[in-house]
């Protein structure tokens, strides 16, 4: 029995002592620094679009283009023959930098001019005097700016009118170029 009790106490000191430390906790990971972000060049956005806005131009689908040719007088692209027969006109006033855009064959109450091209479209406010509806539109507007790079046609159109569709020349691309132009 002493053998017993001798075998119990050495157990039970065994079990006294000190028990392996766990082993420490691993240390906690730093989060991760978010990554970086790479800014890519990019060109400066356009300017704002102060009367136009791109978009595609149903208008001209199935309209003939108007037989004629645009002519350089005093400043202006004039489509059409003289004075008494002038379908449309495009003048350039740089002291206001804008161009007036005129159109034959308006109704007293006129209200709107619609332009459009095959990339870009714009609705101005017109005034109407001997049937003449008159629009204004900065010069580096951004329609312009569309026109001038235009090499298929230009539609024009009061209110809900027939649109009345020609074909973008050089003689017009000129008059626009030089009316951008400071000075």
């Amino acid at each position: 029995m002493m053998r017993g009790a001798l075998f119990a106490a050495t157990l039970a000191l065994a079990s006294c002592g000190d028990a392996p430390e766990p082993p420490p906790p691993a240390p906690e990971a730093e989060p991760a620094a978010p990554p970086l972000e790479v800014a890519l060049p990019t060109r400066p956005p356009p300017p704002a679009a102060s009367a136009a806005d791109a978009l595609p131009s149903p208008e001209l689908d199935g309209t003939g283009s108007a037989i004629g040719a645009w002519r350089i007088e005093a400043g202006a692209a004039i489509f059409g023959g003289d004075a008494e027969d002038m379908r449309i006109r495009l003048a350039c006033d740089r002291p206001s930098r804008s161009i007036a855009i005129t159109r034959s064959a308006a109704p007293a109450d006129a209200a709107n001019l619609r332009l459009v091209t095959q990339s870009a479209a714009v609705t101005l406010p017109v005034t109407v005097s001997d049937q003449m509806a008159e629009a204004r539109i900065g010069s580096d507007d951004s329609f312009i700016r569309a026109l001038a790079d235009e090499r298929g046609r230009l539609g024009i159109r009061i209110d809900e009118g027939e649109t009345l569709a020609v074909e973008v020349e050089p003689a017009l691309r000129t008059m626009l170029d030089r009316c951008r132009r400071p000075g």
